[in-house]
């Protein structure tokens, strides 16, 4: 045990070694007893007791364990901190991740099932937009035949004012606009279907 030796293990070694030397002699005084020369060839067995300690010595080495056994419980104490305080940072993290983990599932579920809707929903989504760009096909369509008829009954008035000049004035009497973009027989005919059409 060297050096570092409890007040309590000196005590049990004395003790231990008085018993041991006490049974040397018995067995000593025995054997002397039966046969002189066997005593008379062996020395008499000398167990000298080591020098006791000094109370200085024995209340440093008790403050030692003392010390030393208060470590290791505020060593334990702090383990035990730890893992106490280690386990509840877990147990909170394993429930937010949980609550995570379950909200993020319910989304999953709710962004699959709306995509597998949209994608079957597409095709009249497409036909939305058929129908969209025909009937803006047709509202255009409608603006130019508007456009058309209004140039067709300005363009009707302008020739109802030059023959009516020409009936006033005679024959002579030809307007530069007629003669530049004189208008043909047909043209004539559906202009005026065009604009009979409109009223």
């Amino acid at each position: 045990m060297g050096i570092f030796r409890s007040p309590s293990q000196l005590l049990k070694k004395r003790k231990a070694s008085s018993e041991a030397g006490e049974d040397k002699v018995e067995t000593a005084a025995s054997t002397a007893e039966g046969t002189p020369e066997a005593s008379a060839d062996t020395p008499a067995p000398t167990n000298p007791l080591p020098p006791a300690p000094s109370t200085t010595e024995l209340l440093l080495r008790s403050d030692r364990e003392k010390s030393q056994t208060a470590y290791q419980r505020a060593q334990k104490a702090e383990a035990a901190y730890r893992a106490k305080k280690n386990a509840e940072r877990a147990r909170n993290d394993y429930k937010s991740s949980k609550s995570h983990i379950k909200t993020s599932c319910i989304e999953l579920k709710l962004g699959i099932k709306t995509a597998f809707s949209s994608a079957r929903s597409s095709p009249s989504v497409l036909k939305e937009k058929q129908h969209n760009a025909g009937s803006k096909k047709a509202v255009r369509r409608q603006e130019k035949e508007e456009e058309k008829r209004k140039r067709l009954s300005a363009k009707l008035k302008k020739v109802q004012e030059q023959k009516a000049k020409l009936d006033e004035g005679g024959e002579n009497a030809v307007s530069e606009d007629v003669v530049a973009d004189p208008p043909a027989n047909g043209e004539v005919e559906k202009e005026e279907e065009a604009v009979v059409a409109a009223e």
